[in-house]
């Protein structure tokens, strides 16, 4: 139990958010995957091809989340 605590403190100060759950069991979920898989697009400029011209509003809100904390942790690493 201490291991997972300690985790959820390495992502707080990492992303300014704590996990409220396992954060390694979120990657089977669906929408993250699918989040994950559509970032890589999205870092080249090319989402539309991806996901298409009308994505479901979730999946463009949870890209805009991830890319979010995607740079709080490039900016935590730097400052370390």
């Amino acid at each position: 139990m201490v291991e997972q605590w300690a985790w959820h403190r390495v992502i707080k100060a990492a992303t300014g958010v704590e996990p409220s759950t396992c954060p390694w069991r979120a990657l089977y979920d669906p929408l993250v995957i699918e989040v994950i898989q559509a970032y890589r697009w999205f870092e080249s400029g090319q989402l539309a091809l991806f996901i298409g011209e009308d994505p479901p509003a979730v999946l463009v809100e949870a890209i805009g989340i991830y890319h979010s904390a995607v740079r709080a942790v490039v900016s935590h690493d730097r400052q370390l």
